[in-house]
């Protein structure tokens, strides 16, 4: 299951965001739709973002793979695939390779896990999630001129 949440704000309201755009695409790929809820009414406060959501690994991928997305959001523990084998296809898709992650999950040892370093996260981020935190590290990561 997809779901995009493009919220209408006025043009002065934007600003341009990564490569010169004036809106980024942030993938949420999550399976519980409360965690799902409530990362998009954060994100909804920032007329740069479009949040596009999806519930299991297979459908993040494709949604990936169809259009160029500036950021991953994800959780490790999907329902069709461990998050570490989600990061995986995603790093050896050319197209996608090198878009940010930031892992958001429930499990404290992920924050040090070699495995989820290896797959070059930005960062980790456990739930239950800090919020001012966690939208400024969305924020430094989406439109940080770094």
């Amino acid at each position: 299951m997809v779901g995009t949440v493009k919220i209408d704000h006025q043009a002065s309201a934007e600003q341009p965001g990564a490569e010169g755009r004036s809106q980024v695409r942030v993938l949420y790929v999550e399976d519980d739709a409360d965690n799902a809820q409530l990362v998009r009414v954060l994100l909804s406060r920032d007329p740069r973002i479009e949040l596009i959501t999806a519930a299991d690994g297979a459908t993040g991928l494709a949604v990936a793979g169809a259009a160029p997305v500036d950021l991953v959001l994800l959780d490790l523990g999907l329902p069709d695939m461990t998050g570490l084998e989600f990061l995986a296809a995603l790093r050896s898709d050319s197209a996608t390779g090198d878009v940010p992650v930031i892992v958001v999950t429930a499990d404290a040892d992920a924050r040090d896990s070699d495995r989820v370093r290896a797959a070059r996260v930005r960062a980790c981020v456990i739930k239950p999630i800090e919020i001012r935190d966690f939208v400024k590290l969305v924020n430094e990561t989406l439109f940080s001129q770094s």
